[in-house]
């Protein structure tokens, strides 16, 4: 019996559609093809993400749009507007596995965002004009599940819409099959003839660095701060395409959180290997890392001393007493962040640190939890 549900003028109410298909696995080929449709968003789409969530989602083609640049004002309260003004229907939850994404809004927030959260100084120039949020809302995705090794096909049915369900699972079904016939070369391990990096461009040059490395140390010696996270931006010209990049990425350095965007006028492509906040339901979870080390492929035959480094940088990045350090800092700076937005006494470390493999590198990471006090927003987490 289909249980109906009232409508509510402030939102839109989304029924949930889905097929599981058990099919050949064709990634590289899957992601190339949502490369050609408007709007693209892709998460994962390597076997990194099987340590990372589990499932890789495709899609394309956004029923609507936010954007927030610099200048503009409150954008806390605009994001909550636009994220409240859909919803799935309460007979269509807890239907497919918990860590699913079954639609949505796909996005980025950028870090200059932050100066609405604190009231920082304007220190930096912004000298790229993107967007500081950038969010589409898809109705219809592909998601593969690394576990099963299965495909889902997902159609949100949004209020009042004269498409039928049955055609967006029908588009998507297509869509899958005919990404079976795209091949995509394995690209090399330095196919770098698109990126000329003999003038890459940085933002300081080395006097400037050393000379901000020796303020940061003298302002930890002096009590003002713990750790400040100082990094320097290098860029390079790249005459290919921003999806090869992407390609690139996924067969050389795959990341549990790689993600390829693609709003038209720009692409983002990311390598993150971390997981900076999750919800799920009213739990929240926050995965710090501090510490990495390389990681060479075992299954190369020309690293025949592969075992013995990778046992030796394991060994010597799970025994720093410096990256030790680093993460129970930021551990301790995590708990006191999610206490202010949870219940009392549900605030927690669930994972201390651990060493986790991935293919390219071995990560510290910790895992922070908490339950969140009712009527806390989405914006009031971030």
């Amino acid at each position: 019996m289909t249980k109906i549900v009232a409508a509510n003028e402030k939102c839109i109410l989304c029924r949930l559609n889905y097929k599981r298909i058990a099919a050949p696995a064709n990634l590289p080929g899957l992601s190339e093809m949502f490369a050609r449709l408007e709007s693209p968003s892709i998460l994962g789409g390597n076997e990194a993400k099987a340590q990372a969530g589990r499932f890789s989602t495709w899609a394309a083609e956004p029923k609507e749009s936010f954007t927030f640049r610099a200048g503009q004002i409150k954008p806390f309260e605009s994001l909550d507007k636009a994220l409240s003004k859909y919803k799935l229907r309460k007979d269509c939850e807890n239907i497919l596995p918990k860590e699913i994404f079954c639609g949505g809004w796909i996005g980025y927030f950028s870090y200059e965002l932050g100066r609405h959260i604190e009231k920082l100084p304007e220190t930096t120039v912004d000298d790229l004009g993107m967007p500081l949020i950038r969010l589409c809302f898809y109705d219809r995705l592909i998601v593969y599940d690394h576990l099963e090794k299965s495909f889902w096909l997902i159609a949100l049915q949004l209020q009042n819409e004269a498409e039928k369900p049955e055609d967006k699972l029908a588009a998507l079904e297509e869509l899958l099959a005919e990404s079976q016939r795209i091949r995509v070369p394995q690209a090399t391990p330095v196919d770098i003839d698109d990126v000329d990096f003999t003038h890459a461009r940085c933002n300081m040059d080395k006097d400037d660095y050393l000379q901000t490395v020796r303020r940061i140390k003298q302002y930890i010696y002096d009590g003002e701060v713990y750790q400040i996270n100082f990094s320097q931006r290098f860029e390079c010209d790249y005459s290919g395409r921003p999806i090869g990049l992407y390609h690139w990425q996924n067969d050389h350095n795959p990341s549990g959180y790689a993600a390829y965007i693609d709003s038209g006028d720009f692409q983002v492509v990311s390598a993150s290997p971390e997981m900076f906040i999750t919800i799920s339901g009213d739990i929240t979870q926050t995965k710090p890392i501090k510490g990495t080390r390389p990681r060479i492929s075992e299954m190369d035959p020309a690293a025949a001393q592969a075992k013995r480094i990778n046992a030796e940088n394991f060994n010597e990045l799970l025994h720093s007493e410096k990256e030790q350090a680093e993460l129970n800092m930021i551990v301790d700076l995590e708990r006191n962040d999610v206490a202010r937005i949870c219940v009392p006494g549900t605030r927690k470390v669930v994972q201390p640190r651990t060493i986790e493999t991935y293919p390219t590198v071995f990560h510290a990471v910790a895992t922070v939890a908490g339950r969140l006090r009712g009527g806390i927003s989405f914006c009031a987490v971030l």
